[in-house]
């Protein structure tokens, strides 16, 4: 059985570089480089900070509940393709976020 902290290390690295083959979805160094772990500061406007996310994107994933997101479907003004991209961009900067 491997060493646990060794396999945690190569998920990280498999993240990494499955985040990584997507470069326009990186967040910048300068954001990246003012967050350290034993900083006590709230990182939540990191997404709407970053310059990542459309404010189509934006609205989707901080405006809206289960409910309201198959009303938004169901009217025609978001299509699932919008709402899936949307919640995959938010995550993967949330993960860069916290990794």
């Amino acid at each position: 059985m491997p060493d646990w902290k060794a396999l945690i290390a190569q998920k990280l690295d498999q993240n990494s570089k499955k985040l990584y083959s997507r470069p326009e979805w990186r967040i910048s160094e300068n954001i990246l480089s003012t967050i350290q772990p034993e900083a006590n500061i709230s990182v939540l406007g990191i997404p709407r900070e970053c310059g990542l996310l459309t404010e189509q994107e934006l609205d989707i994933t901080e405006n809206y509940d289960a409910t309201a997101l198959l009303d938004l479907l169901a009217s025609g003004k978001a299509t699932a393709y919008d709402v899936t991209f949307a919640f995959c961009k938010r995550a993967t900067i949330a993960h860069q976020v916290v990794s």
